[in-house]
């Protein structure tokens, strides 16, 4: 909610300054300014409708949702400025701004799910205390839920084999036994399952102490957006944001089309 006061806030002074309206939108070409999302996760899904009901067109913007899957490449594709833009986890834009990379802003959150991330284990492992000395893969934010999962049990990421396995990958390895559990979002998470459906899922973000505590999921994907494109046009910037939001309201309006969509 914070976020979202601040983020408000800003776009009204930009929004003062730097008339959006669509009639004012349309008056010259749109003005190219692509996101860079991942197509494996629902929490993309803002940013999808509000480019397929034209949100962003109403704007002047034209936005091309281009497929990045790993969180790590997208940070990298703002700072090359090949996207203005992009919904991704924050444990790699953490990375990032420890190694000093300033080329964007923390920007606002569109997403949190919770209950769509967990962690699948094959036949034969009831818990995580099971699965001691075992090789479980996770990646990004949902390492962040198999450690709140661990410490439901007393255990910690020590106590397990981690494998640090892209998400596309994870349901091949555990029908293979490559690894004895795997911890994904929706809707690789339901991959899983259907790879190994006799197996057990051990447990969602909704059991870890995170959010027991707070309400939210262990590690929303949040936005970043490229400084440049602030600093310099942040006429343009306003216009994303209200495209952005738009879009968001949909989405929590109206789900089942969203869906759809």
């Amino acid at each position: 909610r914070l976020c979202t006061m601040v983020v408000a806030a800003a776009v009204g002074l930009l929004l003062a300054a730097f008339p959006v309206g669509k009639a004012a939108a349309q008056s010259a070409a749109p003005i190219k300014l692509d996101f860079a999302g991942s197509t494996t996760w629902i929490g993309q899904a803002p940013v999808m409708v509000a480019i397929k009901k034209g949100y962003f067109k109403d704007q002047g913007l034209d936005v091309t949702f281009q497929t990045i899957l790993a969180s790590s490449d997208r940070v990298r594709a703002v700072t090359s400025g090949d996207v203005a833009f992009s919904n991704l986890g924050r444990s790699s834009v953490i990375s990032e701004m420890a190694r000093g990379n300033k080329s964007f802003y923390f920007f606002a959150n569109i997403d949190d799910s919770p209950g769509n991330e967990g962690c699948w284990a094959r036949p034969g492992f009831a818990s995580f205390k099971d699965l001691k000395g075992k090789k479980v893969a996770a990646n990004t934010s949902a390492q962040i839920t198999m450690n709140g999962l661990l410490s439901e049990v007393g255990m910690t990421e020590k106590d397990v084999q981690f494998v640090n396995l892209p998400p596309n990958e994870m349901a091949g390895a555990l029908a293979n036994s490559d690894v004895d559990a795997a911890c994904v979002w929706q809707p690789l998470l339901g991959g899983l399952k259907t790879a190994v459906p006799g197996g057990k899922l051990l447990g969602t973000d909704k059991d870890t102490a995170m959010f027991k505590k707070y309400g939210t999921m262990a590690s929303p994907d949040i936005v970043i957006i490229s400084k440049k494109l602030v600093d310099e046009h942040p006429d343009q910037a306003a216009k994303l944001t209200v495209a952005m939001f738009k879009g968001a309201d949909f989405v929590n309006a109206n789900p089942q089309e969203a869906a759809e969509l």
